[in-house]
């Protein structure tokens, strides 16, 4: 994949100063952005905060995590 050169930048300073590699670092913010698209998507549909948790397979407490950080319950 062919990123912006900040980004790789970026992308090669975390992995720097995390003692990662540059795909790994990406990875983990592939993770992040998934896990964070699949949670809303599925609190949008209506599933309870536990449902979305065992829907998705994402810990409890991270959902609660990602629902503060992305706001979704207030936009409603």
């Amino acid at each position: 994949i062919a990123l912006p050169k900040k980004i790789v930048e970026y992308v090669d300073r975390e992995a720097e100063e995390n003692y990662l590699s540059r795909a790994g670092v990406a990875r983990q913010y592939l993770m992040e952005k998934l896990e964070e698209k699949m949670v809303v998507e599925t609190r949008l549909k209506g599933y309870s905060i536990r449902k979305t948790s065992d829907v998705t397979g994402i810990p409890y407490t991270k959902v609660l995590k990602i629902l503060g950080e992305t706001q979704v319950d207030e936009e409603e």
